[in-house]
């Protein structure tokens, strides 16, 4: 059943598969995020796992193996959201507090920051990092956080940036 909290997996014709994640609780999983091969899903989690502030979690597609990856000691306790998968599923990145954007392996080690920006997303290739600055800036930077250039000004986003086909 679909209760408040839950992460869904539907059918295109819209027939509920399953439920991963279905804890009553207000807030819970936000931001769910497919690994590229589909056997995962990256969430910012919350009292979900008893944790006081957002952070990031994985779960199996089939709700098995429910996991805190990120440590609020070593990101010094920011609120975790917008997970992106790395093409080759090795790394998650996320905003931390609306940036900077922090990186993690996806097995949890290995977190640092690697950017200014919110709402990071992968490149296709796994070699850049788009990201938001501020509400009217978007931002590509290296994998590694280096040699970051602003692609446009102005306007209002009301998103992030996301890499097209």
């Amino acid at each position: 059943p679909n209760t408040p909290g839950s992460i869904v997996i539907l059918d295109a014709d819209g027939t509920e598969l399953s439920s991963p994640i279905s804890q009553n609780c207000n807030p819970c999983p936000r931001f769910p995020n497919w690994s590229p091969d589909g056997n995962k899903i990256a969430y910012t989690c919350d009292s979900i796992l008893g944790h006081p502030k957002n952070e990031l979690c994985v779960v199996n597609a089939d709700g098995t193996n429910n996991t805190r990856l990120t440590s609020p000691n070593i990101s010094g306790g920011c609120e975790e959201s917008f997970p992106d998968w790395s093409p080759d599923g090795s790394k998650i990145i996320y905003d931390c507090n609306g940036g900077p954007t922090w990186s993690i392996n996806a097995d949890g080690s290995g977190q640092s920051r690697v950017g200014v920006g919110s709402r990071p997303g992968w490149s296709p290739d796994g070699a850049g990092i788009v990201f938001r600055k501020g509400s009217t800036e978007i931002w590509l930077m290296n994998a590694d956080g280096s040699n970051a250039q602003m692609l446009n000004t102005g306007g209002t986003l009301n998103g992030g940036a996301r890499w097209g086909p």
